[in-house]
């Protein structure tokens, strides 16, 4: 439930960053305001069926203000300062971290391909070089 509560809330602060001025705002939960992206986009992200009916939207709309709900209760409560969730917000922190830190292996032996490419190319280059000037030495 915490990390349910945690991803949540991570979109909604990052939908927040992302939101323009002209978005228009749909509902007003616990103060604040929430505005037409934020709710589609989180909409959107749970709910890949491409066909929106009236009765699962507005299903949904009820569970978006309850979490909404849930989520200022456990800030009011100060949930979100507790060791517990400092814990397990830094697990989440290395869980999504893996993915861009276990490619190292591979991107170390591309760039060693590619300095040992460009080694062979400034030797070709080099030899070139000194073919180019001992012809140009017998033209002369």
């Amino acid at each position: 439930m915490k990390k349910q509560i945690f991803i949540f809330g991570f979109s909604f602060i990052s939908l927040m960053m992302l939101a323009q001025t002209e978005d228009p705002v749909i509902m007003k939960i616990n103060g604040k305001n929430i505005k037409k992206s934020e709710f589609e986009y989180i909409y959107k992200k749970n709910n890949n069926e491409q066909v929106i009916d009236q009765k699962t939207l507005q299903e949904y709309v009820e569970l978006f203000k309850n979490f909404k709900l849930k989520v200022a209760e456990a800030e009011y409560q100060g949930l979100d300062t507790t060791q517990a969730f400092k814990k397990e917000l830094n697990e989440y922190r290395v869980q999504l971290a893996k993915p861009y830190l276990s490619d190292f292996p591979i991107n170390e032996d591309l760039v060693k391909q590619k300095y040992n490419r460009s080694k062979e190319f400034i030797e070709v280059m080099e030899l070139i070089n000194r073919l180019e000037s001992q012809s140009g030495d017998e033209h002369e």
